[in-house]
């Protein structure tokens, strides 16, 4: 009996409305010395990351040490973005404006299965985290949305440095929870990060597939599925 679930946060208990792609788009329209809108058909998010990847995944450890090292890193990331979509002038207003838009709070809601999904699993004493390729703020997002009470442990791969598929940031999130990884199920959305990435390190995992593109065996299409995986 697995009596412990990890999720992941985007595409899994939340989306952006805008979307990320939308804010680049307002962001970069925001500023451009043009009267033509940038269209932004494809932001590459791994590449941004690889002076930071390792063989077990990305580190960036000195950039966690606090709020304002980790914005220094982000800016680099969208500054790394903005150049691949050939934006060239007032690139770095246009990366500190993409900074300001994606931290807030109010553009993420959740799907509509996660409250009550969240309520009967309380319900069941089934300890509860977040685990979650995300922004310092993740927290404050998590508490707008109201489902802060829900989780024994919320981390964002900004605050402890590792991101994943990093081995650490579930191994911290065991540490976290108190329980032995075969009692443990990660939900997620992404195959690599949620599901291959987990089950390396000895937990269980289920695969969310919302739009029911693709299939492997150990996948849901709802949050409301997870009982029968526990």
């Amino acid at each position: 009996m697995k009596r412990a679930i990890l999720f992941d946060f985007d595409g899994t208990l939340a989306y952006m409305q805008p979307s990320h792609r939308q804010l680049y788009e307002q962001a970069i329209n925001e500023y451009a010395e043009s009267t033509q809108s940038a269209p932004v058909n494809e932001i590459s998010v791994q590449d941004a990351w690889l002076n930071w990847t390792t063989d077990d995944g990305v580190e960036h450890l000195e950039y966690s040490n606090s709020k304002e090292d980790y914005t220094k890193l982000r800016r680099q990331i969208h500054i790394y973005r903005l150049e691949a979509l050939s934006v060239q002038k007032n690139i770095e207003i246009i990366a500190d404006r993409v900074l300001e838009l994606e931290s807030n709070a109010s553009f993420y809601m959740l799907y509509e299965d996660v409250k009550e999904t969240l309520n009967a699993l309380s319900q069941e004493n089934i300890q509860m985290g977040i685990v979650s390729n995300h922004l310092w703020n993740l927290n404050d997002i998590t508490k707008h949305l109201g489902i802060n009470k829900y989780f024994d442990c919320i981390i964002s791969s900004a605050q402890i440095g590792y991101r994943k598929p990093h081995p650490k940031i579930y191994e911290l999130a065991l540490s976290k929870i108190n329980a032995p990884s075969e009692n443990v199920l990660f939900v997620g959305d992404n195959f690599e990060n949620d599901y291959l990435g987990p089950k390396k390190i000895g937990l269980n995992a289920v695969l969310l597939n919302r739009n029911s593109a693709g299939h492997i065996d150990q996948s849901i299409e709802s949050l409301r599925e997870i009982g029968k995986q526990l």
